[in-house]
Protein backbone atom coordinates (compact mmCIF):
# COMPACT_ATOMS: atom_id res chain seq x y z
CA UNK A 1 0.00 0.00 0.00
CA UNK A 2 2.57 2.64 0.62
CA UNK A 3 4.49 1.81 -2.56
CA UNK A 4 1.66 2.44 -4.59
CA UNK A 5 0.70 5.71 -2.56
CA UNK A 6 4.65 6.80 -3.34
CA UNK A 7 4.22 5.70 -7.05
CA UNK A 8 1.02 8.47 -7.04
CA UNK A 9 2.65 10.99 -5.27
CA UNK A 10 5.75 10.61 -8.11
CA UNK A 11 3.32 10.45 -10.78
CA UNK A 12 1.36 13.22 -9.60
CA UNK A 13 4.67 15.34 -8.91
CA UNK A 14 5.55 14.66 -12.92
CA UNK A 15 2.36 15.34 -13.96
CA UNK A 16 2.06 18.86 -12.47
CA UNK A 17 5.95 19.37 -13.25
CA UNK A 18 5.00 19.03 -16.77
CA UNK A 19 1.71 21.12 -16.73
CA UNK A 20 3.71 24.08 -15.50
CA UNK A 21 6.64 24.03 -17.68
CA UNK A 22 5.11 26.00 -20.62
CA UNK A 23 6.23 28.61 -22.32
CA UNK A 24 4.52 32.01 -21.98
CA UNK A 25 4.88 33.47 -25.78
CA UNK A 26 4.24 36.69 -26.92
CA UNK A 27 2.67 38.63 -29.41
CA UNK A 28 4.87 38.17 -32.97
CA UNK A 29 6.44 41.51 -34.21
CA UNK A 30 8.02 42.02 -37.41
CA UNK A 31 11.96 41.86 -37.54
CA UNK A 32 13.30 45.34 -39.20
CA UNK A 33 16.75 45.41 -37.92
CA UNK A 34 19.83 43.61 -35.33
CA UNK A 35 17.96 45.22 -32.32
CA UNK A 36 14.88 43.18 -33.28
CA UNK A 37 16.77 40.46 -32.14
CA UNK A 38 16.65 40.85 -28.29
CA UNK A 39 19.79 40.59 -25.92
CA UNK A 40 19.61 40.83 -22.43
CA UNK A 41 23.26 40.36 -21.20
CA UNK A 42 22.49 36.90 -19.41
CA UNK A 43 24.37 34.11 -20.80
CA UNK A 44 23.47 32.90 -24.18
CA UNK A 45 22.29 29.19 -24.25
CA UNK A 46 22.55 28.72 -28.24
CA UNK A 47 21.87 30.96 -30.79
CA UNK A 48 21.27 29.23 -34.00
CA UNK A 49 21.22 30.66 -37.79
CA UNK A 50 19.64 27.77 -40.18
CA UNK A 51 22.09 28.85 -42.78
CA UNK A 52 24.58 25.38 -43.30
CA UNK A 53 28.00 26.31 -42.44
CA UNK A 54 29.29 26.40 -45.84
CA UNK A 55 26.73 29.41 -46.41
CA UNK A 56 27.06 30.75 -42.95
CA UNK A 57 30.01 32.25 -43.11
CA UNK A 58 31.08 32.63 -46.81
CA UNK A 59 34.61 33.80 -48.10
CA UNK A 60 32.88 36.07 -50.28
CA UNK A 61 29.76 37.98 -50.66
CA UNK A 62 26.50 35.92 -51.41
CA UNK A 63 24.18 36.53 -54.66
CA UNK A 64 21.77 38.14 -52.58
CA UNK A 65 23.36 39.32 -49.30
CA UNK A 66 26.67 41.52 -49.55
CA UNK A 67 28.47 42.32 -46.20
CA UNK A 68 31.38 40.93 -43.97
CA UNK A 69 29.82 38.02 -42.30
CA UNK A 70 30.62 36.96 -38.62
CA UNK A 71 27.78 35.39 -37.57
CA UNK A 72 27.30 37.93 -34.64
CA UNK A 73 24.02 40.17 -34.67
CA UNK A 74 23.31 42.18 -31.85
CA UNK A 75 26.46 41.08 -29.57
CA UNK A 76 25.19 37.36 -29.96
CA UNK A 77 27.24 34.91 -31.58
CA UNK A 78 25.51 32.66 -33.89
CA UNK A 79 26.37 29.02 -35.24
CA UNK A 80 25.27 27.97 -39.11
CA UNK A 81 23.57 24.57 -38.67
CA UNK A 82 21.46 22.20 -40.93
CA UNK A 83 19.06 21.59 -37.94
CA UNK A 84 20.52 20.71 -34.74
CA UNK A 85 23.79 22.31 -32.34
CA UNK A 86 24.76 18.83 -30.73
CA UNK A 87 23.58 19.06 -26.94
CA UNK A 88 21.83 22.17 -27.08
CA UNK A 89 19.62 22.25 -29.64
CA UNK A 90 17.74 18.73 -31.19
CA UNK A 91 15.01 19.78 -34.60
CA UNK A 92 13.55 17.13 -37.28
CA UNK A 93 13.52 20.11 -39.66
CA UNK A 94 15.72 19.61 -42.63
CA UNK A 95 17.95 22.32 -44.98
CA UNK A 96 17.91 22.22 -48.45
CA UNK A 97 20.30 19.18 -48.90
CA UNK A 98 18.27 16.95 -47.33
CA UNK A 99 18.73 13.15 -48.47
CA UNK A 100 15.12 13.71 -49.85
CA UNK A 101 16.10 17.15 -51.69
CA UNK A 102 19.55 15.63 -53.12
CA UNK A 103 20.75 16.17 -56.79
CA UNK A 104 21.13 18.81 -59.56
CA UNK A 105 18.64 21.37 -58.37
CA UNK A 106 19.97 21.45 -54.47
CA UNK A 107 23.72 21.89 -54.67
CA UNK A 108 25.56 21.07 -51.46
CA UNK A 109 25.90 23.71 -49.02
CA UNK A 110 22.56 25.07 -50.45
CA UNK A 111 21.06 26.47 -47.39
CA UNK A 112 19.75 30.16 -48.10
CA UNK A 113 18.59 31.66 -50.89
CA UNK A 114 21.60 32.98 -52.23
CA UNK A 115 22.67 29.12 -53.68
CA UNK A 116 19.20 27.56 -53.79
CA UNK A 117 18.52 26.67 -57.20
CA UNK A 118 21.80 28.56 -58.16
CA UNK A 119 19.45 31.92 -57.25
CA UNK A 120 17.18 31.31 -60.11
CA UNK A 121 14.10 30.91 -57.53
CA UNK A 122 15.20 34.46 -56.52
CA UNK A 123 15.20 35.49 -52.85
CA UNK A 124 13.68 34.32 -49.89
CA UNK A 125 13.48 37.03 -47.87
CA UNK A 126 12.12 40.11 -49.55
CA UNK A 127 11.85 42.44 -46.95
CA UNK A 128 13.69 46.17 -46.94
CA UNK A 129 17.67 44.90 -46.06
CA UNK A 130 18.24 45.63 -42.13
CA UNK A 131 21.14 47.08 -40.83
CA UNK A 132 23.05 44.00 -40.43
CA UNK A 133 24.36 41.86 -43.33
CA UNK A 134 24.38 38.63 -41.01
CA UNK A 135 20.78 39.52 -40.07
CA UNK A 136 19.62 39.55 -43.49
CA UNK A 137 21.93 36.67 -44.26
CA UNK A 138 19.84 35.02 -41.26
CA UNK A 139 16.48 35.72 -43.09
CA UNK A 140 17.13 35.23 -46.33
CA UNK A 141 17.55 30.97 -45.38
CA UNK A 142 15.48 28.28 -42.93
CA UNK A 143 15.63 24.77 -41.92
CA UNK A 144 12.08 23.36 -42.69
CA UNK A 145 9.50 20.47 -43.00
CA UNK A 146 6.81 20.09 -45.90
CA UNK A 147 3.37 21.49 -45.31
CA UNK A 148 1.47 20.07 -43.01
CA UNK A 149 3.91 17.93 -41.10
CA UNK A 150 4.47 17.91 -37.38
CA UNK A 151 7.64 19.80 -37.03
CA UNK A 152 9.39 19.49 -33.10
CA UNK A 153 11.97 21.77 -31.40
CA UNK A 154 13.82 20.53 -28.57
CA UNK A 155 16.17 22.93 -26.41
CA UNK A 156 18.59 20.67 -24.06
CA UNK A 157 21.58 21.47 -21.61
CA UNK A 158 19.04 23.55 -19.52
CA UNK A 159 20.00 23.88 -15.46
CA UNK A 160 16.63 22.79 -13.63
CA UNK A 161 14.99 25.84 -12.11
CA UNK A 162 17.04 28.90 -14.00
CA UNK A 163 14.75 31.00 -15.97
CA UNK A 164 15.01 31.23 -19.86
CA UNK A 165 13.89 33.70 -22.90
CA UNK A 166 13.66 32.31 -26.00
CA UNK A 167 13.47 33.68 -29.36
CA UNK A 168 12.03 32.69 -31.99
CA UNK A 169 12.85 33.66 -36.07
CA UNK A 170 10.28 32.36 -38.33
CA UNK A 171 10.80 31.63 -41.72
CA UNK A 172 11.32 34.80 -43.68
CA UNK A 173 9.60 33.73 -47.32
CA UNK A 174 8.59 36.54 -49.46
CA UNK A 175 8.05 34.40 -52.63
CA UNK A 176 4.36 34.52 -53.88
CA UNK A 177 3.71 31.04 -53.52
CA UNK A 178 4.93 31.12 -49.87
CA UNK A 179 4.59 34.83 -48.01
CA UNK A 180 0.69 33.77 -46.67
CA UNK A 181 1.98 30.48 -44.84
CA UNK A 182 1.80 30.07 -41.50
CA UNK A 183 3.57 28.28 -38.72
CA UNK A 184 1.99 27.62 -35.81
CA UNK A 185 4.12 27.12 -32.65
CA UNK A 186 3.41 25.68 -29.31
CA UNK A 187 -0.30 25.60 -30.50
CA UNK A 188 -0.53 29.20 -29.78
CA UNK A 189 0.80 31.72 -31.85
CA UNK A 190 1.11 31.75 -35.78
CA UNK A 191 4.06 32.93 -37.61
CA UNK A 192 3.54 34.25 -41.35
CA UNK A 193 6.49 33.70 -43.59
CA UNK A 194 5.65 37.06 -46.01
CA UNK A 195 5.52 39.13 -42.62
CA UNK A 196 9.11 38.06 -41.37
CA UNK A 197 7.99 37.79 -37.81
CA UNK A 198 9.52 37.15 -34.76
CA UNK A 199 7.83 36.05 -31.76
CA UNK A 200 9.30 35.49 -28.07
CA UNK A 201 8.85 33.62 -24.40
CA UNK A 202 9.83 32.83 -20.95
CA UNK A 203 9.82 29.50 -19.51
CA UNK A 204 11.59 28.45 -16.37
CA UNK A 205 12.83 24.94 -16.50
CA UNK A 206 11.55 21.90 -14.68
CA UNK A 207 13.64 19.59 -16.78
CA UNK A 208 17.18 19.81 -18.63
CA UNK A 209 15.07 19.65 -21.98
CA UNK A 210 12.09 21.78 -23.45
CA UNK A 211 10.38 20.41 -25.94
CA UNK A 212 7.88 22.33 -28.12
CA UNK A 213 6.00 21.67 -31.55
CA UNK A 214 6.02 24.03 -34.88
CA UNK A 215 2.95 23.11 -36.79
CA UNK A 216 1.35 24.05 -40.17
CA UNK A 217 4.17 24.92 -42.69
CA UNK A 218 7.25 24.28 -39.95
CA UNK A 219 10.49 25.55 -40.34
CA UNK A 220 12.44 28.12 -38.59
CA UNK A 221 14.81 30.65 -39.87
CA UNK A 222 16.73 31.71 -36.27
CA UNK A 223 16.34 30.78 -32.66
CA UNK A 224 18.08 31.93 -29.61
CA UNK A 225 18.07 31.27 -25.76
CA UNK A 226 19.19 33.04 -22.97
CA UNK A 227 19.37 32.12 -19.46
CA UNK A 228 18.11 35.49 -17.92
CA UNK A 229 18.45 34.20 -13.88
CA UNK A 230 21.50 36.43 -14.05
CA UNK A 231 20.02 39.37 -15.42
CA UNK A 232 20.14 41.85 -12.88
CA UNK A 233 17.31 43.91 -10.82
CA UNK A 234 15.01 45.12 -10.91
CA UNK A 235 14.68 41.69 -12.45
CA UNK A 236 14.37 40.00 -15.42
CA UNK A 237 10.73 39.47 -15.77
CA UNK A 238 10.69 43.57 -15.96
CA UNK A 239 13.44 43.95 -18.10
CA UNK A 240 12.05 41.25 -20.45
CA UNK A 241 8.68 43.01 -20.21
CA UNK A 242 9.67 46.40 -20.73
CA UNK A 243 11.87 45.29 -23.82
CA UNK A 244 9.11 43.03 -25.48
CA UNK A 245 6.68 46.34 -24.66
CA UNK A 246 9.14 48.35 -26.69
CA UNK A 247 9.29 46.36 -30.25
CA UNK A 248 5.81 46.00 -29.79
CA UNK A 249 4.68 49.64 -29.53
CA UNK A 250 7.45 50.48 -32.33
CA UNK A 251 5.97 47.69 -34.37
CA UNK A 252 2.51 49.37 -34.36
CA UNK A 253 3.25 52.99 -35.05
Amino acid sequence: MKTTIVCVFVLLNIFAAEVTAQINWQTPFTVTSASDILNFGGPIHLAADFNRPETFNPDGDLLFVQGNFDGVINGIQFTGTNEDIPGLLETNFVGFVGSDLSGPNFPPGAANASTFLNGSGGPFYRGVPTDDADLNNLLDSHAFLRADSFGSVTIDGLTVGDDYFIQLIGIADGRPNSQNATALVDGQVELTRGLYQSVTGRFTANSISETFSVEGNPGLSGIVVQNISSVPEPGSAAVLLAAVTFAACRRRK
